[in-house]
């Protein structure tokens, strides 16, 4: 019971700090989505 309040509470803390940090966020997202982008447009050349 302990482990899921823990959980929840670490889901909370998690799910507010992406709502707060609205451009960190942005920013973020993008930048793994570029990330991605290059990895596979690279290893599709090859």
């Amino acid at each position: 019971m302990i482990l899921f309040k823990l959980i929840y509470e670490s889901f909370l803390f998690a799910v507010n700090a992406l709502v707060v940090n609205k451009v960190r966020t942005l920013l973020s997202l993008l930048g793994i989505t570029i990330g991605i982008f290059s990895i596979i447009s690279v290893f599709t050349v090859f």
